[in-house]
């Protein structure tokens, strides 16, 4: 009997709970697919290197989901409130006739039940589809040979959908359970009668407000995004602008809501032109509530912009950094850290307090190793390797503690956390010679020097706008009793050795005759890869890995990321090596691969918290709306008997809905702009070239989703005014 009673609510009531379906659906639907990655990157033929990365997004994305179940969880108890007090009357009527409320709750569990099974049912079949697309994309992201592709499903993500969804059902049950056991016949009937009172009734305190809080706003804006402000400041002190966004996004609805409504009543030509008294009361009948869901929303919908928009500029930012990051196949490199440290280090540590003349003895030891070709060291080892290296260029940069970077730029170019850290760090020093014979390996511009001149090489950006405020200035070193002048006004983009990413915090290009007996601090052996038909970019990588006891990437699967790392400190601390130097091996190949890991981690991580986020702030605004609209039925009544037009009351509906839905948006999107800025400013390492295409791919994400919820929103919402439902009701 009441299994029939159910099923025949949700046939009668099924337009009632397409927003609730498609919410289900579409959760279900991206539950499974972010968490089937695993499954549809094992049947693709990866390497070593790549499979850590899979690896690793995939317990990030396991990881993400605990999250997204409780966000998916914490939405569907809201839409079921929805649904509940939709059927007030309903409810009511079945008390008034004597249904216990035990049956009230075994009722809505048939309904929960069958709304579950169906949703979940839909969400995997489509998102088993959907994941084909992922894998595809996959491929191509992994560069892997989709000839071999075929069909995956899933099963450990099919199993963990079935078993999180049915946890946040019984969740609903119990919720629906004791809401039931709460229920009153009086509430019932008149709950969507009760309106709200504004808490700020005086319109000038109201602009005060609204005042106060757009300068705090402001403010808090100016401090984010101020460049004049060193960039650790503001992260340490990020907390507070954080808070007065969070207070100011609920103060300006607050007061704004009230304001408005002041200046529109206040205009009468406008008020009492059509149906918009009504529109401008059913706005503000509620104002409290509106007020704390759409500042709430503002936030989703800023963590949402910020999310799509920075995961997408990182992924296209690296895919354009990637020929700047690898302008040769592979590159070695020895750092002496005693030579650039001295006594401040103690086998890459801080140094204990040594004697002077136990660290002298160790940079003399490290030195000897230093100035010993690493090329000539790697033919020692294996003679073949000799024909797989096309072209080969052996570059040192010097350092002497007496040339640190407080000495070297301008005092007042060097702020904050930054600057106090760099300015104790000696300055890299490259001979304009070596830079030459490195531009043209590189195929980058070739610079000249006079014997009193000097440029500076560097990319990262904190560190690049600071030399380049010095550069400016015309900041003249004085160096072992010569003087040195800036020969440009703006530093050299570039590095001697690629980390990535935009890393290199300077390096001073600087006359031949300037060195003389400094340490060399680096020792890189760059070279460029002779192919062939049999020798691929891949088998000399894993040639020279072998050779440096690496392992073959190709072959070898480390049981762990610890394992790798071991063995890559074994390698650094062989064949006699001092404690002192540090040994590095990177190679193109392995840059892409690290890049694309990056890429595919920003990608598909934000991309799944920010759809996510986007998901809920537009169900909990479309669920609200359309409970507004319930309640408002009996108005919806009084103004078609008072002669108004099904247009007039279908225009009064949307302009009522599009409020509620773009002045979240605007807000969240305001605040976005100068959290992106802020963010970027951050992530600049990556680059910041991508943000640009980031936006189209964000507003379209926005228009499909946000803007389909309010279309879905609008046309449920007409359909429960409607007088045919209104004579079924």
């Amino acid at each position: 009997m009441l299994f029939k009673l159910s099923f025949r609510n949700i046939t009668r009531s099924i337009k009632d709970y397409a927003i609730y379906f498609f919410t289900l659906v579409l959760g279900v639907t991206l539950f499974y697919v972010f968490n089937s990655i695993g499954s549809q990157t094992a049947v693709l033929e990866l390497n070593n290197a790549k499979k850590l990365i899979v690896d690793l997004l995939t317990r990030v994305i396991s990881y993400m989901s605990i999250l997204v179940v409780a966000i998916l969880g914490a939405l569907i108890i809201y839409a079921s409130r929805f649904l509940i007090k939709r059927r007030n009357k309903e409810f009511a009527i079945y008390l008034t006739l004597g249904m216990s409320k035990r049956k009230i709750s075994r009722l809505l569990f048939f309904e929960t039940l069958m709304i579950g099974v169906i949703s979940l049912a839909v969400g995997l079949l489509i998102g088993i589809g959907a994941s084909q697309l992922l894998s595809i994309l996959i491929g191509r992201l992994f560069e892997a040979d989709m000839g071999k592709f075929k069909f995956i499903f899933s099963e450990k993500a099919f199993s963990d959908t079935i078993i999180y969804f049915s946890l946040i059902y019984l969740v609903v049950i119990l919720f629906n359970t004791i809401i039931v056991g709460r229920l009153k016949i009086i509430d019932l009937l008149q709950g969507s009668k009760k309106s709200e009172k504004s808490f700020l009734k005086n319109p000038i305190l109201r602009a005060i407000v609204f005042v106060i809080s757009s300068i705090a706003l402001g403010y808090a804006y100016w401090w984010a995004t101020n460049e004049k402000i060193p960039m650790m400041d503001r992260i340490n002190n990020l907390l507070w602008p954080t808070i007065t966004g969070v207070v100011t996004t609920f103060l300006l609805f607050w007061s704004f809501s009230g304001l408005i409504m002041e200046i529109v009543t206040r205009s009468k030509k406008f008020y009492y032109r059509g149906l918009n008294s009504f529109i401008f009361r059913q706005v503000s009948s509620k104002i409290n509530t509106a007020v704390i869901s759409m500042s709430f929303i503002s936030i989703l919908l800023f963590l949402t912009i910020s999310i799509l928009s920075l995961c997408f500029s990182i992924n296209e930012s690296m895919k354009k950094e990637l020929a700047y990051n690898t302008p040769v196949d592979a590159f070695v490199e020895l750092t002496d850290y005693q030579a650039i440290y001295g006594s401040r280090v103690d086998n890459y540590g801080p140094s204990h307090d040594r004697p002077q003349a136990e660290i002298e003895a160790e940079i003399k030891q490290s030195q000897q190793y230093m100035q010993k070709s690493i090329y000539q060291r790697l033919i020692n080892k294996n003679k073949d390797i000799a024909k797989d290296i096309k072209e080969h260029l052996e570059i040192n940069t010097y350092a002497d503690s007496a040339l640190t970077f407080s000495h070297a730029l301008q005092a007042s170019s060097l702020v904050g956390v930054v600057g106090e850290f760099m300015s104790q760090t000696a300055v890299p020093m490259l001979r304009v010679s070596d830079y030459n014979k490195m531009a043209k390996l590189y195929h980058r511009e070739e610079i000249s020097l006079n014997d009193n001149q000097y440029q500076i090489l560097a990319d990262y950006k904190t560190m690049s706008d600071a030399i380049d405020r010095s550069l400016s200035s015309g900041f003249q070193i004085n160096y072992r009793g010569q003087t040195l002048s800036p020969v440009s006004k703006k530093h050299i983009e570039g590095f001697v050795t690629s980390s990535g990413f935009k890393a290199n915090t300077g390096i001073f290009v600087v006359p031949d005759k300037i060195i003389s007996d400094q340490a060399i601090g680096d020792r890189a052996l760059l070279m460029n890869y002779n192919i062939s038909s049999t020798r691929t970019a891949q088998k000399i990588d894993d040639d020279l890995r072998k050779i440096y006891g690496l392992g073959n990437l190709s072959v070898e699967v480390h049981s762990s990321a610890e394992e790798a790392e071991q063995k890559s400190l074994q390698a650094s601390r062989s064949e006699d090596r001092p404690g002192g130097v540090a040994f590095s091996f990177m190679t193109k190949l392995l840059i892409h691969t690290a890049s694309i890991g990056m890429q595919a981690i920003a990608t598909f991580v934000g991309f799944y918290l920010g759809i996510i986020f986007l998901i809920s702030s537009a169900a909990i605004l479309a669920l609200k709306q359309l409970s507004e609209s319930s309640d408002n039925i009996e108005k919806y009544a009084a103004l078609r008997r008072l002669g108004a037009s099904n247009k007039m009351l279908n225009r009064a509906l949307f302009v009522q809905i599009a409020i509620f839905f773009i002045f979240p948006l605007l807000v969240g999107i305001l605040h976005s702009v100068f959290g992106i800025k802020f963010a970027s400013s951050i992530i600049e390492v990556f680059g910041s070239d991508g943000l640009l295409a980031s936006i189209p791919i964000t507003a379209s994400m926005l228009i499909l989703i946000y803007g389909g919820y309010f279309l879905l929103t609008y046309f449920s919402s007409k359909r429960i005014i409607s007088e045919k439902q209104l004579r079924r009701d």
